[in-house]
Formats: structure tokens, C-alpha cells, sequence
């Protein structure tokens, strides 16, 4: 299997954290030991309640974002070390990679304050009309929030 990697920005515009509960983990019993750490599963769950944080911050939602919406047509997920619960996560948020209908969305993951890093995780999001059920361009509202002057 190839390794993936996520280039992440050195930028993060919002940050928010997290506490990890006891229904964000999953309890395995290993040779030897037992096991209780997050799975895959649940940080597509905390990417989505940071995401809405972060969209609030700056006054929109997933379904107006400066008059439309978005879909996420891909995700990637590079996990660095185990989260377990009563854990804190301090998930650090910044769009880049800015084209014509679309962006990145970068979430990094991490514990203890920063000091040890989690997960990188990434969507892809277009911008989208669904009376038209097209993709159309970037809001200049949301982009102009991003971009370094």
C-alpha cells in the first residue's frame, strides 16, 4: 500500500476543541491487553461539527454560504497517533488551494495542547447550486476571508 500524504497549510484560520466521549471510541480486546481508542468512523463526525463551527464563525452554514451550497466530492485522511476518551482535541481549520468552483478544506488534529499531532484531514468542496444542480464559482465573500493581503 502507498503511503499518503497531506500537504498542510502553515495557516490555520480557525480552531476549535473538542472533548472525545465515551461513544466516540470503540473497546477491542488484543492479545494481551485491551484496546479503546477513536476509529476512522468518528473523525469524519468531529470534521463535521468543526466544520460547522467554523462556518458559523463567519456567518454561514453548509446550505448559504454567501447565497449557496456546497457538496464534498473527496476526503483524505493521513492518522498519526491514537485519541481515546476523555482526550481533548484541538482541531485547527484552514481553506486553501482556492480554484474556479471549489477548495480545500484542511482540519489538523491534535492533543495535549498541539504537542502531539493526530490526524490531517482534508476535504474537497465545491460550490454548488442545487436549482441548477450545477457546480458554480467560489463565493468572493467566503474567498476574500482567506486570502493573505
Amino acid at each position: 500500500m502507498s503511503k499518503l500524504e497531506i500537504e498542510m497549510p502553515n495557516k490555520y484560520w480557525f480552531s476549535v476543541e473538542i472533548p472525545i466521549r465515551f461513544m466516540d471510541v470503540r473497546n477491542a480486546a488484543v492479545v494481551g491487553t485491551n484496546v479503546s481508542h477513536m476509529v476512522f468512523d468518528m473523525y469524519l463526525s468531529l470534521v463535521n461539527e468543526a466544520f460547522d463551527c467554523f462556518l458559523a464563525n463567519y456567518g454561514f452554514s453548509k446550505t448559504n454560504i454567501a447565497g449557496v451550497n456546497l457538496i464534498i466530492p473527496n476526503t483524505s485522511a493521513v492518522y498519526k497517533s491514537e485519541i481515546s476518551t476523555g482526550d481533548m482535541v484541538k482541531i485547527e481549520i484552514s481553506p486553501s488551494n482556492f480554484e474556479a468552483k471549489g477548495c480545500d478544506i484542511f482540519f489538523k488534529f491534535s492533543k495535549k495542547e498541539g504537542t502531539i499531532e493526530v490526524a490531517d484531514i482534508r476535504l474537497g468542496i465545491l460550490f454548488f447550486d442545487y436549482a441548477s444542480h450545477k457546480t458554480v464559482p467560489v463565493p468572493e465573500k467566503f474567498r476574500s476571508l482567506f486570502i493573505e493581503k
